[in-house]
């Protein structure tokens, strides 16, 4: 599967060039994962991971990991744009503030999906182990090994 992207004039542009290679390279190998193994009963090995008894169990197991993989870029992105200098940084209002219909802040996007990720251990520990093969960048393992 040829993955084509944009990298240029995207929000955020300054985190997400640290974080997005990681992040998709790790997206398109679980998408091969399903798409060209599991989802025909064939066995493929991702991070520890495989095809599942039945399809059904499989697309679980497929949408699980798939989640989690925005939950983590969503968490790295957050987190590496507060690392960035404040002229370099993005306000985090603009993307991270969660409303309520009446325009209430009721919580933080990165905070609400680090929540969800931790909820889902083991899961949590062995994707981060999965995005930590993903890159050499000492900032961003750094990163991951950070979210606890």
């Amino acid at each position: 599967m040829e993955h084509q992207r944009n990298f240029t004039n995207i929000a955020l542009a300054n985190a997400r060039n640290i974080v997005d290679h990681c992040i998709n390279a790790l997206h398109d190998e679980l998408e091969d994962a399903y798409y060209k193994f599991w989802k025909f009963g064939l066995d493929y090995d991702f991070h520890g991971y495989n095809q599942k008894a039945n399809q059904l169990e499989s697309k679980q197991q497929f949408d699980i990991l798939h989640g989690m993989v925005f939950m983590l870029h969503s968490v790295l992105v957050h987190t590496q744009n507060m690392n960035l200098s404040i002229n370099d940084r993005e306000d985090p209002s603009r993307y991270n503030d969660i409303y309520d219909n009446d325009g209430v802040k009721i919580g933080e996007r990165a905070a609400s999906e680090l929540s969800r990720l931790r909820n889902l251990t083991p899961h949590f520990v062995n994707m981060k182990k999965a995005l930590k093969t993903k890159t050499r960048n000492p900032t961003l393992l750094t990163m991951i090994d950070g979210i606890k």
